[in-house]
């Protein structure tokens, strides 16, 4: 009986190791597939921050860009009011883009009658849309390759940024002076302009004539920079 006893003992313990280092060798493979592709996410998740961080940085930098827009629209203003009989302005360089004539009444001035060379629209345009898709046949879109650009021609600002603008007179009519009495001859309404509260009398009319309103005028830049980005940025000005 002891030596049967023995020999079973003897038995188990040859074969119990066998079954062990197998064991093992299944945990280890099991273990270096799991680490490897932990390494990998994190690879995965190390690089989508760089490239959200990168995006980020080209954003915030094509937004500041967008502030060339306003320091060369904001002469433009000047110099088209320079043009017209408007006595608030001084006289900055004269814009050398043709300019539309202004239409009857005859006491109409530059900036009552819409620019287009200079991006430059005598009225707010209802329902106005920078961000959508231009068509022909809505008003309230941008042609934005047309429009006037405050970088070189054919260049950028030296980050890769073109930018362009366009500039919108804060009154409900174009063809129309900024007295609230004067009429739209289509709608009969009345002109509206948003302003700051101060107003002015037109130079070519008697001093008992309605006041013109000083309207606000609202500047939209548009910025394409690297990495497809795109930033608009408005400013309202006096």
């Amino acid at each position: 009986m002891k030596l049967s006893l023995a020999a079973g003992i003897s038995l188990r313990s040859r074969t119990h190791p066998g079954r062990q280092r197998g064991v093992v060798l299944y945990v280890a493979l099991v273990v270096m597939i799991v680490m490897m592709l932990a390494g990998v996410a994190m690879l995965r998740s190390v690089g989508a921050g760089v490239g959200v961080a990168g995006n980020l940085a080209f954003k915030q930098n094509s937004t500041k860009a967008a502030d060339r827009g306003t320091d060369v629209a904001i002469p433009k203003i000047l110099a088209l009011a320079a043009l017209s009989t408007n006595p608030w302005t001084a006289s900055p360089t004269l814009p050398t883009a043709p300019l539309s004539p202004p239409s009857t009444p005859p006491n109409l001035t530059v900036l009552d009658v819409d620019q287009p060379a200079y991006g430059y629209t005598a009225n707010w345009v209802p329902g106005f849309d920078p961000l959508a898709t231009y068509s022909a046949t809505n008003p309230a879109t941008v042609d934005w390759a047309a429009a006037p650009l405050a970088t070189p021609v054919g260049g950028d600002d030296g980050a890769g940024n073109t930018v362009r603008y366009v500039i919108h007179r804060m009154c409900k009519f174009s063809n129309l002076d900024t007295s609230p009495e004067s009429l739209d001859p289509l709608s009969g309404e009345m002109q509206q302009c948003v302003g700051h509260g101060v107003t002015i009398r037109h130079v070519t009319k008697d001093a008992g004539s309605p006041a013109r309103q000083l309207p606000l005028y609202r500047i939209t830049s548009r910025t394409d920079g690297p990495r497809n980005t795109v930033s608009y940025v408005q400013v309202m000005v006096y």
